[in-house]
């Protein structure tokens, strides 16, 4: 049935297959792009491109591709799995994708094969002056031969450029490949990680598709905020699993003859779809015994149901402000208001305006903590700007330091005093006191399970760094605490030693810069040491001398 039809939809807008037109520019897989096309265009020889499942690989190799398309100095090859037997069968595909299969001979030896596409390259990129592109998808399946067969090939080269521009799209596994074969890892030129995408990037991607798909670009299904916030909690963020949980809301949508999308439906479709379980909140148990005491003082003691519906709002509200301003919420009471009507009153409490109120004391100074908390309101008092940026979990630029550097979803085999280690250098029990504080959803802060969402409190660390220390920084600055999390181990697979640096200035947003552990004396120290680190990394390496005058830090040096 062409269901889009009946939500006069034009196309599917949840297609599983990588369509183009489809693909939502997010700013990590642009970022991604432009730098895959300019190492390719500057001939740089090997670029990796890593990722979990489903952050959308395959997509931007297709993008990669058509971006190529009009281009005819450029010649791009698409190997889609890797999985080889011998070098022969390697070679015998490669030769085959060039176009060599007229050459080749039953009893063509390997030397032969690599001869012959050695020829190949240096005919194409010298003679005919053209860029030759090989993308291989699926790359954490590439066997240990095929690799040394690439390095090999990276060889072949004029005294400019690289004659084989190579593109891997692989699973984040292959950190392992790269850590085992250092002679491989010296010639990666771009090493990008992928991750999941935040929650405004989740709701852009799907307002996007929505409107491609739409009758003169707009869209008649409409999600309610509150829906977008557990559309990306039960996906975590990941592209492929908010295609397919969306496509399945679509459908309920149609079978409840609705075109609102609300909580109730999300988690319901997500239920169905077993996706809810990597970033869902949890309902404790001492929650459900709360709930069946008011439900039997409903029918015990005659309380009215007024008074119910107050409090299961109060805490329905609580659950979708964001973490560090749930303990201080204040919701008005709930009277006359209809049980279906809880959905849409709560996205009311919270977008309707919310003014973050803090004490003169309430940045916590290092080694004790203070009675101040933070407290959120709800009313008209604040600029539109920042209730929509808090909402959104965007950090803003502003005049007083933040309150928390950000949140963490666990994983496997994680725990809390390595998180706090690898954020701020430094697991002191007073800093553990206040995540335990400002976590109350988690029983144990000892023993915390994966998919649990872990606040990080800002706690100022002193004395701030010496004016004399040279740093050396690891790529850009991020915007978040996971994107930095998550650079830091990808760095730390490769470069000895590294460290967070979270920091913030007034009338600036809070920024995490990525650095080497060791700081140095002199630059001259420092650029010794950038020389040593592999090229995709030393190219993208920075030293830092100075630093603003009123900088706060939020990590021990």
């Amino acid at each position: 049935m062409d269901y889009f039809k009946i939500l006069n939809l034009v196309k599917e807008p949840f297609s599983n297959s990588p369509e183009p037109e489809f693909f939502y520019e997010s700013p990590q897989h642009l970022e991604c792009l432009q730098k895959l096309e300019l190492a390719i265009r500057l001939r740089r020889g090997l670029n990796i491109v890593m990722g979990d499942v489903g952050t959308g690989k395959t997509t931007l190799c297709r993008q990669l591709i058509g971006r190529f398309a009009a281009d005819d100095r450029i010649i791009t090859h698409l190997l889609l799995d890797p999985q080889f037997t011998t070098p022969a069968e390697f070679l015998g595909t490669i030769s085959k994708m060039f176009g060599l299969e007229d050459t080749l001979g039953v009893s063509d030896t390997v030397w032969q094969l690599k001869e012959g596409v050695k020829n190949y390259l240096f005919e194409q990129g010298v003679d005919e002056d053209r860029v030759v592109v090989l993308i291989i998808d699926e790359g954490q399946k590439i066997p240990e031969f095929c690799l040394e067969i690439l390095r090999e090939f990276l060889n072949y080269e004029t005294n400019e450029y690289k004659l084989l521009q190579i593109v891997i799209f692989a699973q984040e596994e292959f950190n392992t490949t790269l850590r085992e074969r250092s002679n491989f890892a010296d010639r990666v030129n771009l090493l990008h990680h992928l991750g999941p995408l935040n929650f405004t990037e989740t709701r852009s991607m799907i307002r996007f598709r929505m409107e491609k798909a739409s009758e003169k670009g707009r869209s008649s299904v409409h999600f309610t905020y509150p829906a977008l916030r557990a559309i990306h909690r039960a996906t975590g963020g990941y592209p492929r699993k908010i295609v397919t949980l969306c496509h399945q809301i679509i459908l309920a949508i149609i079978i409840q003859n609705r075109k609102k999308v609300n909580l109730s439906l999300v988690r319901s479709s997500a239920a169905r779809g077993r996706l809810q379980g990597q970033r869902q909140k949890r309902v404790s148990w001492a929650w459900t015994a709360v709930l069946s005491c008011i439900l039997a003082a409903v029918f015990v003691l005659g309380v009215g149901p007024n008074r119910v519906r107050q409090v299961l709002y109060s805490h329905v509200a609580t659950l979708l402000v964001p973490t560090h301003a749930k303990q201080s919420i204040h919701v008005p009471a709930v009277t006359g208001r209809a049980a279906d009507d809880m959905v849409q009153s709560e996205t009311k409490v919270v977008r309707k305006g919310i003014v973050l109120e803090t004490a003169d004391t309430v940045h916590c100074e290092e080694g004790k903590e203070t009675s101040d908390e933070p407290r959120v309101t709800v009313g008209e008092e604040n600029g539109e700007g920042k209730e929509k940026a808090l909402q959104e979990g965007v950090s803003v630029m502003s005049e007083s330091p933040p309150l928390i550097l950000g949140e963490l979803v666990v994983e496997n085999e994680w725990i809390v005093s390595r998180m706090v280690l690898s954020i701020r250098g430094a697991c002191d029990p007073s800093y553990l006191r206040l995540v335990r504080k400002a976590n109350p959803h988690i029983r144990n802060i000892n023993h915390v399970e994966a998919g649990d969402i872990i606040s990080f409190p800002a706690v100022r660390v002193r004395p701030a760094p010496l004016t004399s220390a040279v740093f050396v920084q690891l790529g850009d600055d991020q915007g978040t605490l996971t994107e930095a999390h998550r650079l830091l181990h990808a760095y730390a697979e490769l470069v000895p030693r590294v460290k967070m640096i979270p920091y913030w200035h007034s009338g600036d947003r809070l920024k995490f810069m990525i650095v080497m552990g060791n700081s140095f004396t002199s630059k001259a120290e420092a650029r010794a040491s950038i020389a040593a680190l592999p090229d995709g990394i030393s190219q993208n390496a920075t030293i830092v001398t100075e630093w603003r005058e009123g900088t706060v830090f939020y990590a021990h040096f």
